[in-house]
């Protein structure tokens, strides 16, 4: 729900069973007098800022309306005074000014570079208790989105006969750069084969990749050809400052269709017939705020819905709607550049159902990896000026239901097109339910042509959690990313992976091969293994093809699903991979706050839950844990090999033995166990309420009998030996004569595995 979109792999075992909802297309109304929103993140990019003292320090923004912050190119946090951009201090939770001014590295003097040694970088504010009401009440926005889970197979428009409404708005103190403003953005709304414009001071062309309804045209194969009307300009008797970022921006909207109503009639834009507009779309003439080093009194582009809900006009009511500003640049340089479609394609992305797949609460949770520029649904909207957004992916073509993909089951050797020319892609369930991984082929052509590289992209989307995909947080928890781009070869840059030509496969790092003991691998977020490998991947005249193998895989997950509900100190109760015995447990209904399914097991203080015999050799566990109630908890696994005579601690892959669990909150457990058949597993809770019960779901081994490793190093291949794959130090498959140390992993004539570490 945010416009724009700016903005991996952690291995857990998390098996989600909550069933997900099919969802209709649908635009929300929130029945609340205090607008809600979300905002366009930040124009990536750095600016340039003279400082009084002559110097220079280059700027870069972070963040969007809810939480943003200045900083260094090194990412120091600066704030803005009459003396200039000085480095940020944290004082009772907000951000106040050091008293030193701000430089680039190489003009640092050496009590600057003292300062800075223990200086925190990505400094924040405290978000409000305020800002937190208004970001919940903005995701209470996402009710009715497309679910990762499962295509929208009918909705309320007819995607044929779509009518939108754009109004473009001055200020009392700024209007619109061009003088044919109306037919300007007609034109980029909706010409076919929209090609671009001469500006009007030089008379310069600027090309321009198509308009928004050739993006939508293209990106649905004709499916979706959206009409808009455009009018205006209206003015408003606000001044262009007045906005103070988006603080005051539903205002603004209301004033907006108010001095509009008598050039509208409202009623043609309710589409679905259900009484509320479905969309209305405002552009405000000049500068926004989301461009570093503008005037943060500038509108700063979001999405929200309309103040006042239950007033009418022309017999309906206002609903959802956005905006965005005329010029997209930076006003201290005098530039005027202006807007691209990016933004308006984003946002009109949302009414179709689509949520964002950047960390839309940024570092609130820790800062997140996502498909940046790879998916308009991110990144994607600011390419080429935001002239060129990213195209559709299969799983925004899939969602919306502009397209199917294929899922393959078996071996064999398959091929791909490019997406935007065959509307083709391949879908690999992993051994989770609800999660799978997207194959599709990109290449730098048309609304892909400023992808940073061109090959077969693979995605992980995991639709386990109806939760984070209906309320816009789904790449939120850095933990447990649920959309997430499985990078060939990822490149990292201050800390953060950065989008590169490296990201597809075989891509610049010619990585040609990808299964469940590469890295990145095939695993599912829980680290289950795939029933599938992919190899010999190769990209030949833009189209890519490779071959599908069959993985030996040995994984269960307990979810508690088949159990009836129960009274506690119940034993011999029959699971997926064993019996288990309750102490001070019991099963129980999960809910919406905790759990996955419509089960789980419940753990009051002095509580065990024990497994019975393990009949095969276990190399990992894990499980998820909620602290349900008002204090923290303390929680203890251990395991035993002499049948339940003694128990031993282990540790987690934190190192610790017990690991306490503040109140309300939730926590994944991993253990790296690689015990012997034979063994036993218990989950204590030591601490906490006596009769107040926690919540334990998800309980997922990965048995150890089909391990391999590195058996050896030698100077030369094993001449018996047939039917090689070769590896890089980092697990990635790459060509079969490679040099220096490679890993050579093989089936001998008798049908062994042998993996060897090899110098060449």
């Amino acid at each position: 729900m945010c416009v724009g979109g700016i903005r991996f792999p952690v291995h857990s075992f998390l098996c989600f069973r909550k069933s997900m909802k099919k969802h209709l297309l649908s635009i929300l109304c929130l029945l609340m007098v205090i607008t809600a929103s979300h905002a366009i993140p930040a124009k990536p990019g750095k600016v340039m800022f003279r400082q009084p003292d002559g110097t220079t320090v280059t700027l870069v923004l972070h963040g969007d309306e809810f939480s943003h912050v200045t900083t260094t190119s090194d990412n120091y946090t600066v704030v803005k005074t009459s003396a200039g951009y000085q480095y940020a201090v944290k004082e009772q939770g907000m951000l106040v000014p050091s008293g030193i001014t701000a430089h680039d590295m190489s003009y640092r003097a050496a009590d600057e570079n003292a300062f800075l040694s223990s200086h925190a970088k990505m400094l924040r504010a405290d978000i409000t208790y305020e800002g937190e009401q208004k970001m919940n009440r903005a995701r209470s926005l996402w009710k009715s989105p497309a679910t990762a889970g499962e295509p929208q197979k009918e909705g309320k428009y007819d995607y044929s006969n779509f009518r939108g409404l754009v109004i473009l708005v001055e200020w009392n103190d700024l209007s619109f750069t061009r003088t044919d403003t109306r037919d300007f953005f007609s034109s980029m709304m909706n010409d076919e084969n929209y090609g671009g414009y001469y500006t009007q001071d030089t008379q310069q062309w600027v090309e321009c990749t198509g308009s928004v309804r050739d993006y939508f045209s293209d990106n649905s194969m004709g499916l979706f050809q959206p009409s808009f009307d455009v009018v205006g300009p209206v003015k408003i008797n606000r001044s262009h400052t007045y906005p103070q970022g988006a603080s005051n921006g539903w205002q603004c909207a209301v004033d907006v269709i108010e001095t509009a109503n008598g050039l509208v009639d409202y009623s043609k834009y309710d589409a679905d017939g259900d009484g509320v507009v479905d969309m209305f779309y405002i552009i405000y003439a000049g500068y926004g705020s989301n461009v570093g080093g503008n005037n943060e009194g500038y509108i700063w582009p979001y999405a929200s819905s309309y103040a006042y809900p239950y007033r009418t006009y022309d017999g309906v009511r206002m609903g959802r709607y956005a905006c965005s500003t005329e010029i997209c640049d930076v006003e201290a340089y005098g530039g005027k550049t202006l807007d691209g479609i990016g933004t308006i394609c984003h946002e009109f992305s949302h009414v179709l159902g689509l949520p964002d797949l950047y960390d839309t609460d940024y570092s609130a949770n820790g800062q997140s990896n996502d498909p940046g520029v790879w998916s308009i649904m991110a990144g994607g909207g600011y390419n080429n000026s935001s002239r060129t957004p990213t195209g559709y992916g299969t799983y925004e073509r899939y969602s919306v239901g502009f397209m199917q993909p294929e899922t393959i089951t078996e071996e064999g050797s398959y091929s791909l097109e490019p997406l935007n020319e065959s509307n083709e892609a391949y879908r690999i369930n992993s051994s989770v339910p609800k999660e799978y991984f997207i194959l599709e082929n990109r290449q730098k052509t048309k609304w892909d042509t400023y992808l940073p590289g061109s090959g077969m992209l693979i995605f992980r989307v995991d639709s386990t959690s109806t939760y984070v995909w209906t309320s816009n947080t789904v790449n939120c928890n850095p933990n447990h990313n649920y959309f997430e781009m499985v990078r060939a070869n990822p490149r990292m840059s201050g800390g953060m992976i950065t989008e590169s030509a490296y990201d597809p496969f075989p891509g610049l790092g010619n990585v040609m091969a990808i299964n469940n003991e590469t890295s990145p691998s095939l695993k599912s977020w829980t680290g289950a293994p795939t029933p599938l490998s992919l190899n010999s991947i190769r990209e030949n005249g833009g189209i890519v093809s490779f071959n599908v193998g069959g993985e030996e895989v040995d994984s269960d997950v307990e979810d508690f699903e088949s159990m009836a509900l129960t009274g506690t100190d119940m034993t011999g109760v029959e699971g997926v991979f064993c019996k288990w015995d309750m102490t001070g447990a019991r099963i129980i209904a999960a809910t919406e706050d905790y759990g996955t399914g419509n089960k789980a097991c419940g753990i009051a203080r002095g509580g065990h839950l024990a497994s019975s015999v393990i009949e095969k050799g276990v190399n990992t566990l894990e499980f998820d844990f909620w602290n349900t109630t008002a204090v923290s908890v303390m929680i203890r696994t251990e395991y035993s090999a002499d049948g339940g005579v003694t128990w031993n601690a282990m540790r987690n892959t934190e190192g610790q033995q017990q690991t306490q669990v503040q109140k309300n909150k939730h926590v994944h457990m991993k253990y790296l166990v690689n015990l012997p058949a034979g063994a036993m597993y218990r989950i204590s809770q030591t601490s906490g309420l006596p009769t107040q019960y926690n919540c334990i779901d998800n309980i997922a081994v990965m048995f150890n009998d089909l391990g391999t490793g590195i058996s050896d190093v030698s100077s030369g291949a094993d001449a018996a030996a047939v039917q090689s794959a070769v590896y890089n130090l980092a697990g990635q498959c790459v060509v079969p004569d490679a040099k220096g140390f490679v890993i050579v992993r093989s089936r001998t004539a008798d049908g062994r595995i042998v993996t060897k570490k090899i110098w060449r």
